[in-house]
């Protein structure tokens, strides 16, 4: 991840950080623009003003302008960021339009941002995040690249500590964002793996990864069934978050299809071919929660299990029809081998449930009927527990990403049940698939243990690569927070 070489505070005023651009932020108003929380003079706030006038500027969430910087800054170049009306800014808008400055931003060396001065907490917190995301570039496999240039971001009148977590939290997301933007022949499961195991050396994390015949020896039969139509083998990512004296554990399981062309049930929209490199955002956003947890530091044992496979055609491809073993003994029918997410998942599930956690939340890019639910702006929840629910919620509203509850109807479980077997991965009907998706995975949790469902679908990728890199690392930041207000009793 292409981050800035530096991220640092600074004790100077706003107006004194010497910078190539210095960005601030401006809210709405029936009268004339107004710079957030007052860090300018009136009469800087009038000149900014004034050429915010002269380009139409109306400070909607996320509208950005460069302007030449007054004399008295010491800046050389002003970027003004619409933060919407004062009274309905929050996480999600301090999130959204710091990211858009960020992608804005020319090729500056040193940045002062401005945008967290005078916020509360949280909000603060996603404007910094934010910031740092939108300075995101995806990998570049240009033959001819441009020479790499360092940047330096400046946060004035930041707690050091502060700035640490925020820089963790974009380094995380930013890593998610890498994992899932890697061309398919070259982000493999072996490669996915390795990736994992780099993170974890010396860093206070232990991983270990089953390979193709430790998953055998020990009856995954879901993740060796999706694995079996290519040549590279499936494998399974353990990390482990050791702290002294946890609070508890939790487990978190992310689906990892480094590349989904649907196997037997071959996809046929080209266009849905090429995002098929990021059916694994939901292992990458669990490798990259896990790999700054010993930043952040929370009394919590967090254990992260990720199965990586690739799901294609091959001569040996599982078929619809087959019968799985899954982990545990429970039995799928194989009513269609693009359901493949939910099946590796399920083994992942049954080892997750031995491990005797306080709670499960798996994250998957699991169904097409959420993303026509909600849409690219929240990723589904489904839970069978209303307080681990509200936890989630909570901590993604406290970093402004979104996550919509969607109910668990267990009536639509019929659907999914099978003559031959102890369920089917494809429910009969096309109706509430998200729902029923969910109910699979929810067969193989032991009963009494608090499990969520992440269905970031919708949420891990844009139509706009080349604008926003891609893959967007949702929803790791809603992981790390909702671990460390579980670790701090929140």
């Amino acid at each position: 991840m292409p981050m800035p070489s530096a991220v640092r505070t600074t004790r100077r005023s706003v107006e004194n950080v010497e910078c190539d651009a210095l960005v601030v932020g401006a809210y709405q108003g029936s009268d004339r623009l107004r710079l957030s929380a007052d860090v300018l003079t009136d009469a800087l706030a009038e000149s900014l003003g004034v050429f915010s006038a002269l380009t139409d500027f109306k400070a909607e969430v996320g509208d950005v302008r460069v302007m030449p910087a007054p004399d008295r800054l010491r800046a050389k170049a002003a970027v003004v960021v619409g933060l919407g009306r004062e009274e309905s800014l929050g996480p999600f808008e301090a999130r959204a339009a710091a990211s858009a400055a960020g992608r804005t931003i020319p090729g500056a060396r040193v940045v002062g941002c401005a945008l967290h001065v005078g916020l509360p907490e949280d909000t603060a917190h996603a404007a910094m995040e934010g910031f740092l995301w939108g300075l995101y570039r995806p990998p570049d496999h240009k033959s001819i690249r441009g020479r790499k240039r360092s940047r330096t971001v400046v946060f004035p009148g930041v707690q050091a500590q502060a700035l640490a977590r925020a820089r963790a939290y974009a380094d995380a997301v930013g890593l998610a964002r890498d994992l899932s933007n890697e061309p398919a022949s070259q982000m493999t499961p072996e490669a996915f793996a390795q990736a994992s195991e780099q993170v974890s050396t010396g860093k206070g994390l232990d991983c270990v990864v089953l390979d193709q015949q430790q998953l055998s020896e020990r009856g995954f039969g879901g993740v060796l069934a999706v694995g079996k139509g290519s040549r590279r083998p499936p494998c399974l990512i353990q990390l482990r978050y050791s702290p002294a004296d946890p609070r508890g554990r939790v487990v978190l399981v992310g689906k990892g299809v480094t590349f989904d062309a649907g196997g037997i049930n071959l996809k046929t929209d080209p266009q849905e071919l090429v995002r098929m490199k990021t059916d694994m955002a939901g292992g990458a956003a669990v490798v990259g929660a896990m790999s700054v947890l010993p930043r952040l530091a929370p009394s919590l044992e967090v254990i992260g299990l990720v199965p990586a496979v690739e799901n294609l055609p091959g001569g040996g491809a599982y078929l619809p029809g087959d019968i799985i073993t899954h982990y545990g003994g429970r039995t799928t029918e194989v009513s269609d081998t693009d359901s493949e997410g939910r099946i590796i998942l399920a083994d992942a599930l049954a080892l997750a449930s031995e491990l005797d956690p306080d709670a499960i939340v798996d994250v998957a890019t699991l169904t097409d009927a959420i993303v026509r639910a909600l849409g690219p702006q929240a990723t589904g929840l489904l839970a069978n527990n209303d307080v681990l629910s509200q936890e989630l919620a909570d901590a993604a509203r406290s970093i402004g990403e979104r996550l919509w509850r969607m109910p668990l109807y267990k009536e639509y479980a019929a659907d999914l049940s099978s003559d031959l077997a102890d369920g089917r991965n494809q429910p009969v009907g096309g109706a509430g698939g998200a729902i029923k998706a969910a109910l699979f995975l929810h067969s193989f949790v032991r009963e009494g243990i608090p499990w969520a469902h992440l269905d970031n679908a919708g949420t891990a990728g844009t139509a706009h690569p080349s604008a926003f890199g891609g893959a967007t690392g949702a929803p790791t930041s809603t992981l790390l927070a909702w671990i460390e207000q579980r670790a701090a009793g929140r």
